[in-house]
């Protein structure tokens, strides 16, 4: 009985300690796939990084940010230029150039086009460090309706993110990002 006994503990103990190695290696394989995520993660911001230090214009400006944005399933990216009166407040912006679905255009914007959204300073409430997330502009209430439905109608998108550049401070321009469905951003993005 005594020899069952210590069989029945070693069987015991040596299937404890497979299931403990076993546990083990998993865990390491989910520590190298998270690795290897943010090795990747790092290697595209280094390309966009390495793409904008390059960018001499407009167009090149925006392919930088499409090598982040594309991958993420943006449709659209935008650069708007900003003008800015002594207060600092913008009075002025002058759409620039659009990335559509991997193409870059500098489309004649003198023409106005008043179907097109607008943008509302009130959305920064002054504050051009933080970007603006809209996750459905079709549910945002920072948006009119009216203005929901044209970002729909002459865009269609439905999420959009907006990041200023800036100088010395004050806006320079104003980079806009947009999907055709609505989407969480992750707190990476």
């Amino acid at each position: 009985e005594m020899r069952l006994l210590h069989e029945a503990f070693y069987e015991l103990t040596q299937a404890q300690e497979a299931e403990s190695r076993q546990a083990a290696a998993r865990r390491c394989e989910q520590l190298l796939e998270q690795h290897r995520a943010r090795f990747a993660r790092s290697e595209q911001l280094l390309r966009v990084n390495m793409a904008l230090s390059k960018a001499a214009d407009e167009a090149s400006i925006l392919e930088a940010i499409a090598l982040y944005a594309q991958p993420l399933g943006a449709k659209r990216i935008s650069i708007t230029f900003l003008y800015t009166n002594a207060e600092g407040c913008i009075v002025r912006a002058a759409p620039q150039a659009i990335w559509l679905n991997g193409t870059v255009s500098l489309p004649d914007f003198s023409r106005s086009n008043r179907k097109r959204p607008y943008f509302s300073e009130e959305w920064w409430q002054g504050d051009y460090s933080q970007p603006f997330f809209a996750e459905d502009l079709q549910s945002d209430p920072r948006l009119t309706p009216e203005n929901a439905r044209r970002f729909l109608e002459v865009y269609g998108v439905r999420a959009m993110v907006a990041l200023f550049l800036q100088v010395g401070g004050l806006p320079n321009a104003v980079v806009f990002v947009y999907w055709e469905q609505p989407r969480s951003f992750s707190e990476d993005e």
